[in-house]
């Protein structure tokens, strides 16, 4: 088993739930109670790893990546984190089934998987990093592929192919289960690193782990005083225009999974998932990437 596996047996809990949960969404979906197609919204979706790990829900075939983003590319509109931006302030319209693509940690298997998926396809990625993590150079040598994770090097490489780089915190703790003075320390640490060795800025913002105890107003507070208009955390559903609050759901695309389910979760069948994030929170897995 590698550092992220789960146990079997709650794999396939966690696999059935989802599964019945899609189901029920797909009912509302054509009772219209999951959102309409034409408001404007975006579905942001969340990948992490990319292997053969069948025991790990945050890892996801490459294969399987593959066939999503061609699926994306024939029936979604797949948003730059530019035209995210601006479809959240109104200054464009998002068209329908529009979607952003968020990839969590840095993991080494995003230069070597993903990007290149990616690129074939003139797709831009948001990467969400944790500086802490990022090993000085990026020399093949360690021994875990799991313990890897992308080079100051290959982060520069993917913003130089057009894809934008962000902060995931700097350590990987989670934020709201720190003293308020620490978290809003690690968001300094997280954002200056970037400046420091990347030369980038922007509005965006993750939540490490993402669920509603990794979090806060508070946090929510001092991010946008620091100039971080979109902040995301693991709760599911759409983003709306104009929304209030910098903190916005997203979406995780798990490993495993069926690949019909796919479609019906850009389209929003898992949505009502997020009665789970929020009032279950404290049964849901921590501790892993």
């Amino acid at each position: 088993m590698s550092a992220f596996d789960v146990s079997p047996t709650r794999l396939r809990i966690k696999k059935v739930a989802r599964r019945l949960a899609i189901g029920l969404g797909r009912t509302l979906n054509a009772t219209g109670a999951t959102g309409a197609r034409c408001d404007g919204s975006v579905r942001v979706l969340t990948y992490h790893r990319f292997g053969q790990d069948g025991l790990d829900p945050c890892c996801l075939d490459p294969q399987s990546f593959e066939m999503q983003l061609e699926w994306l590319s024939e029936h979604a509109n797949v948003l730059s984190p530019e035209q995210f931006s601006a479809a959240m302030s109104g200054v464009s319209r998002a068209p329908p089934d529009s979607v952003l693509i968020t990839i969590d940690d840095g993991h080494w298997s995003v230069a070597s998987h993903a990007l290149p998926a990616l690129d074939r396809r003139g797709f831009k990625a948001l990467l969400f990093v944790c500086p802490l993590l990022v090993p000085a150079e990026s020399d093949g040598e360690q021994p875990d592929p799991d313990l890897r994770f992308m080079s100051w090097k290959e982060l520069a490489s993917a913003v130089s192919g057009g894809h934008t780089i962000a902060p995931h915190g700097y350590s990987h703790r989670s934020l709201g289960r720190l003293p308020l003075a620490q978290a809003i320390l690690e968001i300094e640490q997280a954002r200056s690193a970037l400046q420091t060795h990347l030369g980038v800025h922007g509005p965006f913002f993750s939540f490490p782990f993402g669920t509603r105890a990794d979090h806060s107003e508070a946090l929510a507070f001092a991010l946008a005083e620091r100039g971080f208009r979109y902040c995301f955390t693991a709760s599911h559903g759409r983003c709306l225009p104009r929304s209030q609050s910098v903190l916005l759901p997203r979406i995780k695309i798990e490993g495993g999974n069926e690949r019909d389910l796919f479609p019906h979760i850009v389209r929003g069948c898992i949505d009502h998932w997020r009665f789970i994030d929020h009032t279950l929170y404290f049964l849901q897995q921590r501790g892993r990437m």
